[in-house]
C-alpha cells in the first residue's frame, strides 16, 4: 500500500510539474528554485526520515466542516500552489513534507476568505492543526452585483438583473457546453474587485487565487443563472487556528495580521485614487511595533520586524513619521541574513535598511552580507539593482561603483538588469560599466 501511495505522490507531482512550467517561463520564475522546490515535496513521498506528517481540520467559523474546502501547499517564490489538497467531509487532511523547508500553506473554503501562513517545520515529528476560516463579509446593501464566467474567458463583468429580492442572469449559448462557470462580484467588502463563488452551484472548482468558481451543469443552450443574498452566510468572526505545536499558531497569527494590515491599504488605495497617504504613515508602523514587543515566539518577531520595516518605506505607504531606531537595531541583531523569511518580502527590503537606520555603517555592513549569503539569486540581484539607485547612495560614489562591481561578479551577462540600468536616470551606465574592475 505504502508503494502504491509514493507512485500515485510522484505521478501526481509529475503531473503538476507539466501543468506548471509553462507558467515559470511566462513569468520569469527560476526554473532551477522550483525544480529544487518541486524536488522537495517529490522526496517526502519517497523518504519517510526525513519527512513531518501535517494533520488537521478545516472547518468554518462555527467549527462544522465547508462545502467544499482544500489546503494549498506552495513556496512564496511562486504565485500558483504546487498541490492542492481536498479535505475530507469531516473537514480533516493528512499532508506530508519535506522538513527543514519554508512552505507557504493556505487554507481555503467554498463562501470563506483564504487563510495563509508561512510554514517552518518544527522539531516535532508530527503537527496538528485546527483551522477556522473568515466567511466573506458582505456588503450590508446589495444594490448592484455582476457577474464572471467562461463566455469571454472571465474578462468583462455582466451586471446582473435584479428581479425582487434576487438578481439574475439569463443567456443562449452559441455553442453547446456541458457546464458554465462563473464567478460575482460586487459585494465582498475586504478586498477590491474580489470575484467569489455564487448561490447557485452543482459543484465548485478552485480559481488558484483564493477562492471557487460555481460550476452550474447544463442541459440545452439556456443559461439561468440566480444569485440569492438570502442565501448568504453573514458572520463577522475572525480567522482563528489550534496548533501542535504552539510555534505554529504564533507564527501564522502575526503574519495574519501583518497581512490583514497590508489589504486594508490596497483597498483604501482602490476606494481613494491618487489621495494622500496620511492614514498609514504612522498606524501601521505603531500597531507593528506593539506586536513586535509583546510576541515570545523568535520566528513571529522576525517576521514582524521585517514587516515594520516594509512599512517604514516611504514610496509605498507614505513618508512614514514613526521610526524607533531600537527596532532596527534589534532587527539587525535577531535575523539571520540569510534566513529563508526574506522570501516573504519584497526582495528590495535590505535596500532601505540604511536609509532608516542611525547607525549607517552597521546597517550596511548587515546589507553586504545579505547580499553574500543570500541563496536566492532574484532576491540579490534586485536588492543589488535598489541599493545601486538607493537616493542615500547617490552621492558615495564608492559605494556605488562597490554594488556595481558586486552585481558584475555576480550576474556579468544579465541584459534584463543593464536594461533596468539604462532606464535609471541617475546612473550613466554606460560610463560607470567601463570604470568598474
Amino acid at each position: 500500500m505504502e508503494g502504491c501511495e509514493s507512485l500515485i505522490s510522484f505521478l501526481y507531482f509529475t503531473h503538476c510539474i507539466k501543468l506548471e512550467l509553462s507558467n515559470i517561463i511566462m513569468n520569469k520564475f527560476s526554473l532551477f528554485a522550483y525544480i529544487i522546490f518541486i524536488s522537495c515535496c517529490v522526496g517526502s513521498s519517497m523518504a519517510t526520515s526525513k519527512t513531518i506528517r501535517i494533520t488537521g481540520r478545516v472547518l468554518d467559523e462555527n467549527g462544522a466542516p465547508m462545502v467544499f474546502a482544500q489546503v494549498h501547499v506552495g513556496s512564496f517564490k511562486i504565485k500558483r500552489a504546487l498541490c492542492d489538497y481536498q479535505v475530507q467531509d469531516d473537514g480533516s487532511f493528512a499532508i506530508t513534507l519535506k522538513c527543514k523547508t519554508l512552505y507557504k500553506l493556505q487554507f481555503t473554503g467554498v463562501g470563506h476568505n483564504m487563510f495563509e501562513f508561512p510554514f517552518i517545520s518544527p522539531p516535532t515529528k508530527g503537527t496538528n492543526l485546527i483551522v477556522h476560516l473568515q466567511s466573506y463579509q458582505y456588503y450590508d446593501t446589495l444594490r448592484s452585483v455582476q457577474i464572471l464566467c467562461d463566455l469571454d474567458n472571465f474578462t468583462h463583468p455582466f451586471t446582473m438583473k435584479k428581479s425582487g429580492e434576487v438578481f439574475c442572469f439569463d443567456t443562449v449559448l452559441i455553442k453547446t457546453q456541458d457546464t458554465f462557470s462563473y464567478q460575482v462580484t460586487g459585494l465582498e467588502k475586504t478586498a477590491a474587485n474580489h470575484s467569489i463563488n455564487g448561490t447557485q452551484s452543482d459543484y465548485y472548482s478552485y480559481d488558484n487565487d483564493g477562492d471557487y468558481l460555481s460550476i452550474v451543469k447544463l442541459y440545452n443552450k439556456e443559461i439561468h443563472i440566480i444569485f440569492d443574498p438570502r442565501k448568504l452566510l453573514r458572520n463577522i468572526s475572525d480567522f482563528s487556528i489550534l496548533s501542535t505545536p504552539i510555534s505554529i499558531k504564533r507564527i501564522a497569527l502575526a503574519y495574519h495580521a501583518v497581512r490583514s494590515m497590508k489589504k486594508k491599504f490596497t483597498l483604501w488605495q482602490s476606494i481613494n485614487p491618487g489621495k494622500g497617504m496620511e492614514e498609514f504613515q504612522n498606524v501601521f508602523p505603531e500597531q507593528t511595533a506593539h506586536l513586535i514587543q509583546i510576541e515570545n515566539n523568535r520566528t513571529a518577531q522576525q517576521i514582524l520586524l521585517l514587516s515594520y520595516i516594509e512599512f517604514c518605506l516611504p514610496e509605498i505607504y507614505g513618508k512614514a513619521k514613526y521610526s524607533k531606531g531600537e527596532i532596527i537595531s534589534q532587527l539587525l541583531k535577531t535575523v539571520p541574513q540569510n534566513s529563508e523569511l526574506w522570501q516573504i518580502f519584497p526582495p528590495y527590503l535590505p535596500a532601505i535598511i540604511p536609509g532608516i537606520c542611525k547607525n549607517s555603517q552597521m546597517s550596511i555592513d548587515y546589507t553586504d552580507r545579505v547580499i553574500a549569503q543570500q541563496g536566492d539569486s532574484s532576491i540579490r540581484i534586485e536588492l543589488l539593482n535598489n541599493l545601486i539607485q538607493l537616493e542615500a547612495f547617490v552621492s558615495d560614489s564608492t559605494l556605488k561603483y562597490k554594488y556595481l562591481n558586486m552585481l558584475k561578479y555576480y550576474y556579468p551577462y544579465n541584459p534584463i538588469t543593464l536594461k533596468d540600468w539604462k532606464s535609471y536616470s541617475g546612473i550613466i551606465i554606460e560610463e560607470i560599466w567601463e570604470k568598474v574592475v
